[in-house]
């Protein structure tokens, strides 16, 4: 399926499928409203034959949430959480033969390898932090200028010896590096911001002012983390016992719109919404590109590469978004994605460098693919967000909840009973039912683009790949559901 049709087909799906989410005003308002603002985005093109419905589309794009279920207590296909999901998924990744000889060769030891320049001749190295255990999947960037350094993104403790290597590669030493600059505190992204600082002694860590209170006392992060993760892949991946306080003094925030003259470049900071309230974008002026963090989705493109079946594959192939837990909101996604548009079309941003990963150039194809990547996301909340409010008003004196009073599962810890007597929080509790479900739709929707773009998909330490961010996506759907239920009433 074409990127236009799927991308002109969802549009119909959100229209005209009235069986799919409840009848209701405020629910037809905002499915016409995101079609509108697909259709005056203008990225579907103007041939009408595009624009037509499709009554098949229940059955290819969203198949599994046509029908709701009968009993919205009891019909669990599956009993899952992203922790339990993750981990398996880890596990079973860590025992592909692929994976298998990685660890045994020792290829994250092979530090030149890891270290690389952009290739755009700006002074940037991008560095592969061999996260998970796996090639191009998160990088850190170091930006040279004259004999003084800056960190973008430094992933986690693990990465920390590509990091110094870059910093010789580039015939600079750690006490040169004069700025550690975060795109946000997400542990793959800031995870060795401690012992990094430690390392070098004079630089100052530049970060969103919300960020700040969490690099100085981590434990709060932390426990975000090991919510999402579980305590195994908090050590693995992260190796949090390793995560210290950074001291106020080595911190400073960057407001909205502020500007960083490093060398004889001009760098400005914009805080940014929908994937973590501290984010920024880091737009280098001087060279038109931009350090996206997770604000412009992911890509794993030199990893995907190894997959690619069609010898005419475009180089720049998919772009998925990111929709990790607690902060995800698809609406902010959508202004991003018209803030760095509006400033492509200017002529102010012509490549962007993507922690997940590496280098992307085709900047108008990676937002058309994630605008209608959003259109789905949107859709499959409005949908959770439906069931779970059913559940909840509709069904409260169920004896699913016992004696639970509405005003608990709504506010506090929103603890949700179970039959055999036990409880749950209310994010792990919609989880258990839908998360699975949620994962089906993401790999259908993904799948299907990615054979578009000459990946083959069939292979299985792709798909255990793609199951890692469908876990983390699927999460975030369901919270984002529950957060905008919670919100409403």
């Amino acid at each position: 399926v074409s990127t236009q049709s799927t991308g002109s087909t969802f549009v119909s799906f959100l229209l005209d499928s009235p069986n799919l989410l409840p009848n209701t005003q405020k629910i037809k308002m905002m499915r016409q409203n995101i079609a509108r603002k697909v259709l005056s985005s203008g990225f579907l093109g103007s041939n009408p034959v595009l624009l037509t419905s499709s009554a098949s589309v229940l059955n290819t794009i969203s198949a599994s949430f046509s029908q709701p279920p009968q009993n919205l207590f009891t019909q669990k296909r599956f009993k899952t959480s992203s922790a339990r999901r993750l981990r398996q998924l880890k596990k079973d990744t860590d025992e592909h033969p692929f994976v298998q000889n990685l660890i045994q060769t020792r290829a994250a030891d092979d530090l030149d390898k890891r270290v690389f320049p952009s290739g755009k001749n700006d002074g940037v190295t991008v560095i592969d932090c061999f996260y998970r255990n796996l090639p191009s999947t998160a990088a850190a960037f170091l930006i040279k200028e004259g004999d003084e350094a800056a960190f973008v993104d430094n992933n986690t403790v693990h990465c920390v010896p590509a990091l110094l290597h870059a910093l010789k590669v580039n015939g600079l030493k750690p006490e040169q590096v004069k700025y550690l600059i975060l795109t946000h505190i997400h542990l793959d992204h800031a995870g060795a911001t401690y012992p990094l600082s430690q390392l070098c002694p004079n630089a100052k860590i530049l970060c969103h002012p919300k960020a700040i209170r969490h690099l100085n006392d981590p434990t709060r992060l932390i426990g975000g983390v090991r919510r999402v993760f579980g305590y195994q892949l908090i050590e693995s991946c992260f190796k949090a016992e390793q995560i210290g306080s950074v001291p106020l003094d080595r911190i400073q925030a960057v407001s909205h719109g502020s500007r960083l003259t490093f060398g004889k470049r001009e760098i400005e900071f914009t805080h940014v919404l929908g994937h973590a309230r501290h984010h920024i974008l880091i737009h280098d002026l001087t060279y038109k590109s931009i350090f996206t963090g997770d604000e412009l989705g992911v890509s794993y493109q030199p990893f995907m590469n190894m997959f690619i079946r069609k010898p005419n594959a475009p180089k720049d192939s998919f772009l998925f978004p990111t929709t990790a837990p607690s902060d995800f909101d698809a609406n902010e996604e959508w202004k991003v994605l018209d803030r760095i548009e509006k400033l492509v079309k200017e002529g102010k941003i012509e490549y962007a460098y993507l922690t997940h990963f590496g280098l992307w150039n085709d900047l108008p194809r990676g937002l058309q693919q994630l605008r209608m990547a959003y259109l789905l996301h949107s859709n499959l909340t409005l949908h959770i967000r439906h069931r779970i409010q059913n559940s909840i008003f509709n069904h409260i004196e169920e004896a699913s909840f016992g004696n639970t009073p509405k005003q608990r599962v709504l506010v506090g810890k929103q603890f949700v009973s179970r039959r055999d007597g036990s409880e749950l929080p209310i994010d792990e509790y919609y989880e258990e039912l839908y998360l699975e479900e949620v994962m089906d739709e993401l790999r259908r929707f993904w799948s299907a683009q990615l054979e578009e773009a000459g990946v083959d998909t069939d292979d299985r330490l792709l798909r255990l790949h793609m199951g890692w961010d469908c876990a983390l996506n699927g999460s975030g759907i369901i919270n984002a559901a529950i957060r905008d239920l919670l919100t409403v009433h």
